[in-house]
C-alpha cells in the first residue's frame, strides 16, 4: 500500500469564503447519508427499539445481528412457509430522488439459497409488503431484486408498478455467496450499476426521467421472502445511502 497523502492543514469542499470555507473537513452538510453496519441489533425476535429500523415478520419469521460477524451483521431469517419472510425499512422517509442531485446506493449481503427466494434492497416507500407474494411489490423505488425461481439480480426505478416503471437491468447471477450491489445517479437521467465495486451497466432513462423517478419520499428497504417450504435467510453486512441537499 502507497503511503497515504497526508494534508495537515485539512481538506475542505465547502465554497470559498462560506461559513465552512475553513473547516479542515468535507462540508458534512453537502450530503445526506445514511449508513448502518449492524454492530448490533436489540434482539432476534425482530424488537427493534432504540433504533430507526422498523420490521415486518410474516410467519415467525426473525431478524437479529450474527454472532461473531467481523464488523457486524444482521440476518434475515423466513420461517418454514413459502412467502414467510422479513422486512426491515428506516423509519423516516428522507430520500427524495430529485432532477439535479446526484444519488449514491451500496449493500453488502448474501443469500442462503439463491434459487428458491425473493430478495430486495434499495429505497422504497414505506410499505409492509415491498416485496409481495403476487411480485407487484412496491410502487415508488429504486431498488435491487431477484424474484422466487429465477437467479436474475435486476436494479429497477419505478414511478409505480404499471406506467412509470423502467424496465428492470440484470447486474448480477444470484450465488450464496457475498455480493456488493450499488447505484449512482448523476441527477439528470442516468444510474450507474455497480457489481463489487465494478460497473457492470447503465440505466439511461433518457428524455423520460421524471417519468419514471419517484416523486415521493423514500427510504432504506431489505425484505425477503422464502420462495419454497423449509425457510432461509439473508444476510446484511452494511447499507449506505446518500444525497446531495
Amino acid at each position: 500500500m502507497p503511503n497515504p497523502a497526508r494534508s495537515p492543514a485539512g481538506l475542505s469542499t465547502a465554497a470559498k469564503n462560506s461559513t465552512l470555507w475553513n473547516y479542515p473537513r468535507p462540508d458534512p452538510t453537502r450530503v445526506f447519508t445514511m449508513f448502518d453496519d449492524f454492530e448490533q441489533w436489540i434482539n432476534a425476535t425482530g424488537a427493534v427499539a432504540d433504533t430507526p429500523w422498523v420490521d415486518t415478520l410474516v410467519g415467525t419469521s426473525t431478524v437479529g445481528v450474527v454472532a461473531d460477524e467481523p464488523f457486524g451483521a444482521i440476518v434475515l431469517t423466513a420461517d418454514v412457509l413459502e412467502n414467510d419472510g422479513v422486512q426491515i425499512q428506516w423509519a423516516t422517509e428522507n430520500f427524495t430522488v430529485t432532477l439535479g442531485k446526484k444519488m449514491w446506493f451500496k449493500a453488502r449481503m448474501k443469500l442462503a439459497e439463491a434459487t428458491q427466494s425473493d430478495f430486495l434492497v434499495g429505497l422504497t416507500v414505506l410499505d409492509t409488503a415491498a416485496i409481495a407474494a403476487s411480485l407487484d411489490g412496491v410502487t415508488d423505488g429504486v431498488f435491487f431484486q431477484k424474484d422466487d425461481g429465477s437467479t436474475d439480480i435486476k436494479f429497477s426505478c419505478q414511478l409505480d408498478a404499471t406506467t412509470g416503471q423502467a424496465t428492470p437491468v440484470t447486474v448480477a447471477t444470484a450465488s450464496t455467496s457475498y455480493v456488493v450491489l450499488g447505484f449512482e445517479f448523476d441527477g439528470v437521467n442516468k444510474f450507474k450499476l455497480f457489481v463489487n465495486d465494478v460497473q457492470v451497466g447503465t440505466m439511461d432513462l433518457g428524455t423520460s426521467a421524471a417519468s419514471y423517478l419517484p416523486n415521493t419520499p423514500i427510504t432504506p428497504t431489505i425484505a425477503l421472502l422464502a420462495g419454497t417450504t423449509g425457510g432461509t435467510t439473508l444476510t446484511v453486512d452494511y447499507i449506505f445511502a446518500a444525497i446531495e441537499r
